[in-house]
C-alpha cells in the first residue's frame, strides 16, 4: 500500500486514491513513521493543512525515541504547516525543550496564547507558559507572561501571588513595586493588604517618600481600624516634615466607603484631637462625625460658579472637607482658563487630602505643560501618568495598566532602565 501510494504521488495522481492508500498503510503498520510522513505529504498537497499538521505530529511522536533529529524535523513541519494548531505547538515546544532550548519552547507556547481570541483561553495558555518558565529558572520571563495573563482580566486573583513572587525572586524590586500598586487597584475585599504590600515594596526603594505615605493612606482607607498602618503614616509624616499629610490620611479614611461604626468614631476623635490647634474647622467637622457617626452632607459644587479662587482659599479648603470638593472643581476650571503655577501646586495638596486622583493628574499635566526644563517635565509627566491610572474606574482602563509594567519588565530583561513608563517615580510627590 505504501508503494502504491508512493507511485501515485510520483505520477502526480495525489488524489483520494493515493491518500486512502497511504492511510491504509499507516493502519496496517501503526509503528511505521514513513507511512505517516507520506500521508502528511499527500494531505498537504491536497491543501488539507490542519490534517497534515496532525499527521506530522503523530509521526514525530513515533520517531521521538528512535530518531530524535527526524522527530524534531517532523515537529517543525507540523508547526510550519499549521502555526495555530495547539497540538503542533505542543509538539514543537516539547521537542525544543528536549533539546535544551527552553526559552524558545516557552516563547512558542506564549505566541500560541497571544493568537487566542478568547480571553479565558489566552489566560490559561499564558499560565501554562509561565509555569514552564518558572520550572526552568527563568522567573523574570515567567513574570512577563503572568503580566500578560493579568492583562486579560486584572480581577482574576489566581495570578497575583505568583506574579509578585516571581518578580521578587528575580530581584526586580522596582517592577514589583509597580505591579503591587496595579494589583491593589484591581483588588476588592483584600485591597488594604495589597496597598500595604505596595507601600512596603516602595519603602525598600525610596524610604520615607511621599508616595509611600500615599500608598499607606490608601491601605488605611481600606482598613480604617488598622492600628499599625495608622502609626506608620504618623511616623512617616513626621519624618517627612508633612504633619498635614497625617491629617489628610485620617480625613480620607473617615470618608472612605469602608469606614463605619467604632472605626469611624475612633478616627474622627483622633483627627479632632490632632487638628484642634492649627485647623479648628477640620477639628469641628471631625467632632461632628464622631458625635453622629455619619458624614455631614456636602453641597455639590456649582458648575457656573466663576468666582476667582485665591491661594488662601485653597490652603484653607485643603483641610476643610465640607468646602474642599467645590473649591477643587472651581480651581481646576480657573487654572484651565488662566494657568498659575503657585495656585496649581496649592491645589495638589487639596486634591491629595480629598483623594481626588483625577484632579491631581490634570494639575500635574498643566504643570508639565508649563515647565521649561526637560527633566522636570519628564518627572511631572511620570506623576501625571501614575495618578491618571489611580484615578481611572472600570475594568477596561485597568487592562491597560499591566502594559506599563510589562514594558518595564521587558526593559529589565534587556538590562535597560526606564523612567518615562513610571519605573523611576521621584521621592517627592505632590
Amino acid at each position: 500500500m505504501v508503494d502504491y501510494a508512493a507511485l501515485c504521488r510520483r505520477l502526480r495522481q495525489e488524489g483520494e486514491d493515493a491518500l486512502q492508500a497511504a492511510r491504509a498503510a499507516a493502519q496496517v503498520a501503526p509503528d511505521d513513521a514513513s507511512s505517516l510522513v507520506l500521508t502528511a505529504e499527500i494531505e498537504l498537497s491536497l491543501g488539507r493543512r490542519q490534517e497534515a499538521a496532525e499527521t506530522f505530529v503523530e509521526a514525530a511522536s513515533l520517531l521521538r525515541e528512535d530518531d530524535p533529529a527526524r522527530a524534531h524535523l517532523m515537529s517543525a513541519r507540523a508547526y510550519r504547516t499549521a502555526p495555530s494548531s495547539a497540538r503542533a505547538v505542543e509538539q514543537l515546544s516539547t521537542s525544543l525543550a528536549r533539546a535544551g532550548l527552553h526559552d524558545a519552547a516557552i516563547e512558542l507556547r506564549a505566541e500560541l496564547a497571544r493568537l487566542a481570541t478568547d480571553p479565558d483561553q489566552r489566560r490559561r495558555l499564558l499560565l501554562v507558559a509561565a509555569e514552564r518558565a518558572e520550572l526552568h529558572g527563568t522567573t523574570l520571563h515567567s513574570a512577563s507572561l503572568l503580566l500578560e495573563a493579568f492583562d486579560t482580566d486584572p480581577t482574576i486573583d489566581v495570578v497575583w501571588t505568583p506574579l509578585e513572587s516571581d518578580l521578587a525572586e528575580a530581584g526586580a524590586r522596582r517592577e514589583r513595586a509597580i505591579v503591587l500598586e496595579e494589583i491593589a487597584l484591581a483588588a476588592t475585599d483584600d485591597a488594604g493588604e495589597w496597598w500595604s504590600r505596595a507601600a512596603d515594596a516602595r519603602a525598600l526603594l525610596e524610604p520615607d517618600s511621599s508616595l509611600e505615605i500615599e500608598l499607606r493612606t490608601r491601605a488605611l482607607v481600606e482598613l480604617p481600624g488598622h492600628g499599625p498602618t495608622l502609626q506608620t503614616i504618623r511616623e512617616l509624616a513626621e519624618r517627612a516634615g508633612q504633619p498635614d499629610a497625617f491629617l489628610g490620611a485620617l480625613d480620607r479614611a473617615i470618608r472612605g466607603t469602608r469606614s463605619a461604626g467604632a472605626a469611624r468614631k475612633k478616627l474622627s476623635g483622633l483627627l479632632a484631637q490632632q487638628a484642634e490647634a492649627r485647623h479648628p474647622a477640620l477639628a469641628s467637622w471631625a467632632r461632628e462625625v464622631e458625635r453622629t457617626g455619619t458624614i455631614p452632607a456636602i453641597e455639590a459644587p456649582r458648575a457656573d460658579d466663576l468666582r476667582p479662587v485665591g491661594r488662601d482659599a485653597i490652603d484653607s479648603a485643603a483641610l476643610d472637607p465640607p468646602s474642599r470638593a467645590g473649591v477643587i472643581a472651581r480651581t481646576l476650571a480657573q487654572l484651565e482658563r488662566s494657568f498659575d503655577a503657585d495656585l496649581a501646586r496649592a491645589l495638589l495638596r487639596a486634591a491629595r487630602n480629598e483623594g481626588d486622583d483625577r484632579a491631581r493628574a490634570v494639575v500635574l499635566g498643566l504643570l508639565a505643560g508649563s515647565s521649561p526644563g526637560a527633566i522636570e517635565r519628564t518627572r511631572l509627566r511620570a506623576l501625571e501618568a501614575a495618578y491618571a491610572v489611580f484615578g481611572r474606574d472600570g475594568l477596561a482602563p485597568r487592562r491597560r495598566v499591566g502594559t506599563r509594567s510589562r514594558r518595564v519588565t521587558a526593559t529589565q530583561r534587556s538590562g535597560r532602565g526606564c523612567v518615562a513608563c513610571g519605573a523611576g517615580l521621584p521621592r517627592s510627590m505632590p
